[in-house]
């Protein structure tokens, strides 16, 4: 049986860190990881208090580290599907130039080493 075509449009890729996530600039940190990543956006594992708050089509303010020690990625994000209890998957919407070339890069390294 013929595979479905691939629906994203940036590879994703293993990765956890922890993340920050709010709504008009105050964040909570509740223990939420990214769980995976690519250059367009991320899963969030999330507690049943996470997905509860979040609906389809909601703007999140995120921030996550990619290395620790360096500068985070900070960016709104539009949430795009949840499953209840486990995960929000969110799409970047704003990614500044320098975050968006960071998150490039690592990206690139993450699947040249997969």
């Amino acid at each position: 049986m013929p595979q479905p075509p691939y629906r994203r449009r940036h590879p994703r890729f293993p990765y956890t860190a922890e993340v920050w996530i709010g709504q008009d600039g105050i964040y909570e940190r509740a223990g939420t990881h990214v769980t995976d990543l690519s250059f367009g956006g991320a899963r969030i594992q999330a507690s049943g208090w996470l997905d509860s708050r979040y609906d389809v089509g909601d703007l999140v303010d995120l921030q996550f580290r990619l290395i620790p020690g360096r500068p985070p990625i900070r960016c709104t994000a539009i949430v795009r599907n949840t499953t209840p209890g486990r995960s929000l998957g969110v799409e970047f919407m704003d990614l500044d130039d320098d975050d968006a070339a960071r998150l490039r890069a690592f990206a690139r390294e993450a699947s040249a080493s997969s």
